[in-house]
């Protein structure tokens, strides 16, 4: 990989910073990011590239336009893992099959992924995601429907499932996909 590209995507949750290769998203930031922390993050997972801003490829936008939109929609969007360990890579991998408008709570995701007892790993990988919304760890929650951290902060974590038309409440069990 010799180029890593990035931009700013204005979204109704705010400035989003994406970066991506040509094989795909690298990196979504949420929140009050700053562009320059954002690029030093960038520097320091692949320091032999050369990182230039460019427009982000019309289909990831359109993805991200539906979405933001409130449209169900699946990201076909090639996601890039430069960091991260094999462990979470399994789980980020794993929470991509998590459908639009559904949650699965920290222990059913470990039990998944063969490691039932891995409940507060999967949080600390969760928190380590990268790519946030294309790879959608705002969609794990407590198995008591209690919301659970999130590394943008709790108020981005709602606002996504807004979008997605969950409703924060008490009993989010409705919301729950079956083997949760």
């Amino acid at each position: 990989m010799d180029n890593l590209y990035y931009c700013k995507y204005y979204s109704p949750i705010g400035k989003i910073f994406i970066a991506f290769s040509d094989e795909g998203i690298v990196k979504v930031s949420l929140g009050k990011v700053k562009e320059d922390d954002f690029l030093w993050d960038l520097m320091i997972c692949s320091p032999i590239c050369k990182i230039v801003e460019k427009n982000l490829p019309e289909p990831t936008h359109k993805e991200l336009d539906s979405y933001f939109n409130g449209e169900p929609i699946t990201f076909s969007s090639p996601v890039n893992f430069i960091s991260g360990t094999e462990f979470q890579i399994r789980i980020w991998k794993e929470i991509m099959k998590i459908p639009y408008g559904k949650l699965l709570s920290y222990s059913c995701l470990a039990e998944k992924i063969g490691s039932p007892r891995a409940v507060r790993a999967v949080g600390s990988a969760l928190n380590a995601n990268p790519v946030s919304i294309i790879v959608p760890c705002h969609r794990i929650v407590n198995k008591n429907g209690k919301l659970g951290g999130f590394g943008s902060g709790i108020a981005v974590k709602k606002k996504l499932l807004r979008i997605e038309g969950i409703r924060i409440s008490k009993d989010l069990s409705p919301y729950f996909l079956n083997d949760s």
